[in-house]
């Protein structure tokens, strides 16, 4: 199983796919049915790193803290102090962090959606966790729109089978 993102982008002077690939994307024109509900009129690519979405796609991996309780039981099954736990737990909250961080930082989708929404003024989104072809029908289940910066706050995640709109 593997991550699809579509996009649908209209009123873009040029090829919205060069910005992609400006960007070390690659976007090819997808003829997923669900991309029907992006609008006749949109532009509909699919948006990758070369093989596949997963690594862009914000949504697939979001940031989940480490379970404190869990490890805290663990530590103290090896006989650590308190202060040693506690020394043991805040470290690795901020090596995840850091983590989070630094593929977030690493992943071109976001600049390439702000650098296109900022030329075209709205862009639609679509991703679906598919198994299969990139052309097998799905069902968009919601449908939500945000504006740009928003967007960007969340670390460019959005939920799957929800066409987002994002406006400037």
């Amino acid at each position: 199983m593997c991550w699809l993102i579509m996009l649908g982008v209209s009123g873009y002077r040029g090829d919205p796919a060069d910005l992609f690939r400006a960007h070390g994307l690659e976007a090819e024109v997808t003829h997923n049915p669900a991309c029907d509900a992006m609008g006749a009129t949109a532009t509909r690519l699919a948006i990758s790193d070369g093989h596949c979405a997963c690594a862009l796609y914000a949504g697939a991996r979001q940031h989940a803290p480490a379970d404190r309780a869990r490890l805290a039981s663990q530590y103290a099954r090896k006989g650590w102090s308190q202060a040693k736990i506690d020394r043991a737990l805040d470290a690795r909250t901020a090596a995840d962090q850091r983590q989070h961080d630094k593929r977030a930082r690493a992943n071109p989708f976001p600049d390439a959606v702000r650098d296109l929404v900022q030329h075209a003024g709205a862009v639609q989104l679509l991703a679906h966790d598919f198994n299969g072809s990139f052309d097998t029908p799905f069902e968009v289940t919601k449908r939500e729109t945000v504006a740009l910066a928003d967007f960007l706050a969340r670390d460019a995640s959005f939920p799957e089978d929800t066409l987002l709109t994002i406006a400037l």
